[in-house]
């Protein structure tokens, strides 16, 4: 089934996928025209919530409640594995370790302009990302409105962990009895930031914690049957079957 375009704000959906306001009790989006609907907790805000309520009501369908972004964490901590300040890095690992992490986190970054806007940027695009996967779920393609992105085709992609990705790719290293993945990078240091990202996911996939300045400098890490290896430029991904 072909998916119906919708024009849909950019800023303002990503700011209700984030909203934590108080008594705000849900936003909800129009699948045909775009628009948002807010709904507020009238003890706390002292709004009236009929009329939204009453065009929710007599067409249910047309209408879906956005559902709230909660990987804000998890994205912070990997915006942390892009950085290749050291310092920097270091400085934001501990901000997330400690308490009021997001404010801590916000405060760091305050003190390195370039890599304010950097992070407020991958932010962005990771939450363009998950609208769009949601809204495909709807039948809904957007067209988005007074959107900054560079490339709005690449934020189509839905949130795949990168484990994945590369397990999923064919490649000629493939053996009986080993799968190996090669992936050549531009630099070292986005060979690094490769590396510091696929050993978080498996630590993850091990349920246990993952710090990054346990790792760097690091060029191997072995779990289970899984080997993640950096070596200059290239970063290799073994499974033992």
């Amino acid at each position: 089934m072909d998916r119906r375009e919708v024009a849909v704000d950019a800023a303002s959906l990503i700011a209700a996928l984030t909203a934590r306001d108080e008594g705000l009790v849900g936003t909800y989006l129009d699948l045909r025209e775009g628009e948002l609907l807010r709904l507020f907790d009238p003890a706390v805000v002292g709004r009236d919530n009929e009329p939204v309520e009453r065009r929710i009501d007599a067409d249910p369908d047309r209408y879906a409640k956005i559902p709230l972004y909660s990987r804000e964490y998890r994205l912070m901590t990997e915006f942390v594995d892009t950085v290749e300040d050291d310092d920097l890095a270091h400085r934001l690992d501990a901000a997330l370790a400690g308490g009021s992490a997001f404010r801590s986190f916000d405060a760091v970054l305050a003190g390195w302009p370039a890599e304010r806007v950097r992070w407020g940027q991958y932010r962005e695009a990771a939450l363009v990302r998950w609208a769009t996967a949601w809204l495909r779920s709807l039948d809904v393609e957007p067209r988005w409105v007074g959107a900054r992105w560079a490339d709005p085709a690449a934020t189509g992609a839905a949130e795949v962990p990168y484990l994945l990705q590369i397990a999923l790719r064919g490649a000629p290293g493939d053996q009986d009895d080993a799968m190996v993945r090669t992936l050549r990078c531009s630099s070292e240091q986005q060979a690094q930031a490769t590396f510091l990202r696929l050993a978080r996911e498996l630590c993850d996939l091990a349920a246990e914690p993952f710090r990054v300045r346990a790792w760097r400098g690091r060029s191997r890490i072995t779990r289970g049957a899984v080997e993640i290896r950096r070596d200059g430029t290239t970063v290799t991904l073994s499974l033992r079957r």
